[in-house]
């Protein structure tokens, strides 16, 4: 069991478009691989390639009942989270358990983007972690 490294970082938004246009005229970063089809259709996301084989996740989400919904009402926008990419989630998950912290619903949760769990920013150094095991099918950083 191991982390990997930081696969990305979440970054909760009000108007997806807008910080995508934000983030290109400002840095000249571009963002990509708009979905939206994800959060049972009440969310629209994208990715801005950092180079470094991580990526700024960037999420719009108007599912009252949403994480990242919730987030915004309670913070405004921003970092919502780091991802941290494991080869071993369950271990993983279980020694994070082992230290006394629960994950998120104390579940691991089969999603589009891999096997994802998260830890609240009340048992960090104030920032909510995910831990992911990517599938096979999920976002990778390019080999370009």
């Amino acid at each position: 069991m191991a982390i990997i490294r930081l696969q990305h970082i979440g970054i909760a938004v009000r108007d997806l478009d807008r910080a995508c246009q934000q983030l290109e005229a400002l840095f000249g970063l571009k963002a990509r691989d708009f979905r939206d089809n994800q959060g049972k259709g009440m969310q629209r996301d994208a990715r801005v390639l950092l180079g470094n084989a991580c990526w700024l996740h960037l999420v719009q989400n108007w599912d009252p009942e949403s994480r990242v919904a919730r987030f915004l009402e309670a913070h405004g926008e921003g970092l919502e989270h780091i991802a941290l990419e494991s080869d071993d989630i369950a271990a993983d998950v279980e020694r994070v358990k082992a230290a006394g912290v629960e994950v998120f619903q104390k579940r691991i949760f089969d999603a589009t983007d891999g096997f994802e769990a998260f830890v609240y920013p009340e048992d960090t150094p104030g920032f909510t972690v995910e831990l992911i095991q990517p599938h096979a099918d999920s976002w990778g950083y390019p080999e370009e």
